[in-house]
């Protein structure tokens, strides 16, 4: 049995100015019947505990037990959304090819340096098409391996290996930082989103997840994360990436 910390009498009497509440409210049982009751202002990523006493069609405490359920979470039947999505261009590097147009010249490419950021409104979770049923968090190991090595665009960053759950194209230095969900703080947390920190990127280049993603609830994202870079050729350092699910 969990005890309550809470009497009958101060249950009842519990305060809507309580910081704890998130709820509370009265609805009618009959004995030896099953009943339902709704409850609001849940937030889908955190748990709840509901204490619960019996009272009169008058209010009056005819209990002397509160009963306890701990660890309750709302049903979340929604797909994690993207929040915000921005590319950042810092520089620009030109470069030949070592191949000539048709007039002789030098064909020339733009390397680019920068960061683009994705972030969703819950944590984020995936599971591989290659097989298994479950789902598993999308943590710091999932995106830089077992032994993740520092970045070098970015000091708090590390380096994504490439092919493990995101692959990009040869030549392209990528690092990334991790933000983490609401909730949560220990040194492997679920992300909601992520800053990946790029050079030597050319038009055309891309970022692909190869898992699809979810939430912790199994609602699944409109597939794949594919982040595609296009160059502005008016304006180089308005270039930036697009978003897809694939």
């Amino acid at each position: 049995t969990v005890e309550s910390p809470y009497t009958p009498e101060e249950l009842v009497t519990l305060a809507d100015t309580d910081s704890t509440l998130v709820d509370r409210g009265m609805f009618e049982a009959d004995r030896d019947t099953g009943f339902t009751f709704t409850c609001e202002n849940m937030d889908s990523t955190t748990s709840y505990d509901l204490f619960a006493t019996l009272v009169s069609e008058y209010g009056e405490v005819v209990s002397d037990h509160v009963y306890v359920y701990r660890g309750i979470r709302s049903k979340d039947y929604d797909a994690p959304v993207i929040v915000s999505f921005d590319t950042a261009i810092r520089s620009i590097t030109t470069t030949t090819t070592g191949a000539v147009n048709a007039s002789g010249e030098a064909i020339t490419v733009n390397n680019y340096k920068g960061t683009v950021s994705v972030m969703f409104d819950e944590g984020l979770y995936f599971k591989n098409t290659g097989g298994g049923s479950g789902f598993s968090p999308l943590v710091s190991s999932a995106i830089f391996g077992s032994a993740p090595q520092g970045g070098t665009l970015n000091p708090e960053a590390s380096v994504v290996k490439n092919n493990l759950l995101f692959q990009y194209d040869a030549g392209v230095t990528l690092e990334a930082t991790l933000t983490a969900a609401s909730g949560e703080n220990n040194n492997d947390a679920v992300a909601r989103g992520f800053v990946f920190y790029f050079d030597k990127l050319i038009n055309g280049n891309s970022i692909e997840m190869v898992a699809d993603l979810y939430d912790k609830n199994g609602n699944q994202v409109a597939g794949k994360l594919v982040l595609n870079f296009v160059e502005n050729k008016a304006d180089p350092m308005q270039s930036e990436f697009t978003v897809t699910f694939r």
